[in-house]
């Protein structure tokens, strides 16, 4: 069953139609009736109305990072301005900043919230962003060139098994990788001697039925220290362009949608450090 499963994912991330049919249903299906579209769309036109319709991250370890324009990709644009998108890893990306990686690989870049925020916090590397939808690429360069680090950053339609395990590695990296199970497929026992010296922020994602977790973090008992981070609820107080707001409203804002609109789907990240960096 376990083979048949990971044959399964093998073949559809390696299929562009795939990911762009999974983000279209994700994004109409994320809120589940008429009645909330309607309520997110108010929510999120009063908000970037409120803030004066900037496209600057307000606050978190990327603050001052520049959007194109008020779009995201396969994720909501609202709760990345405010700067309470992904809160719960502000902690390893405060560690994470300080060092000073060569190479950072971004793999699930979408429009580059991790990869040009990364480039921008770590003016030492550089970085090589990964995603096999063109859209997301394509927004990713934008964000490259309103942050002036498009000269350090890579551009990649599909990083593999193969890829990590024939990486020319300079010193202490970093990897950051949101790709919707195919986590399984990259991080094995067969490339893992390439990437001792990594360290890894990887959303861990269990889908299918699909043990993720209990697969994936035994790859790297050996080598690296695991730290696993929970998913936590906001708190619309902490957040003062939200003041004035109906509740309801603030909620929305701060909604990352990955369960409905207002659903709080348990997510976990694993924080993976190598024992071999002194």
């Amino acid at each position: 069953m376990f083979k048949s499963i990971k044959k399964y994912i093998h073949t559809v991330s390696h299929n562009p139609s795939y990911w762009n049919l999974l983000y279209f249903l994700s994004s109409v299906f994320a809120v589940n009736s008429f009645k909330e579209r309607l309520l997110k769309i108010r929510a999120e036109r009063n908000f970037f109305k409120k803030v004066g319709y900037h496209t600057t991250v307000a606050r978190g370890p990327f603050k001052g990072m520049k959007y194109p324009r008020l779009k995201s990709s396969y994720s909501e644009m609202a709760p990345k301005l405010l700067g309470s998108y992904e809160a719960e890893l502000f902690g390893p990306l405060e560690e994470i900043t300080r060092k000073e990686y060569k190479q950072v690989i971004d793999i699930g870049c979408a429009e580059g919230y991790y990869a040009i925020g990364l480039a921008l916090k770590i003016p030492t590397s550089t970085v090589y962003a990964y995603d096999i939808n063109p859209n997301a690429l394509k927004m990713c360069k934008e964000m490259a060139i309103v942050n002036n680090v498009l000269n350090r950053v890579h551009l990649g339609e599909r990083c593999t098994n193969e890829t990590l395990k024939n990486f020319k590695f300079e010193n202490t990296s970093l990897i950051v990788c949101d790709c919707e199970g195919y986590e399984l497929e990259l991080f094995t026992n067969e490339n893992i001697k390439n990437l001792n010296r990594c360290d890894f922020l990887i959303e861990l994602h269990d889908i299918l039925g699909l043990p993720v977790k209990e697969r994936l973090l035994p790859v790297f008992r050996d080598t690296h220290n695991i730290q696993l981070i929970s998913s936590e609820v906001r708190d619309p107080n902490l957040y003062p362009e939200l003041e004035g707001m109906e509740e309801i409203e603030k909620k929305i804002v701060l909604s990352e949608c990955r369960d409905g609109l207002f659903g709080s789907r348990h997510m976990e990240w694993a924080y993976i450090t190598s024992k071999n960096i002194a």
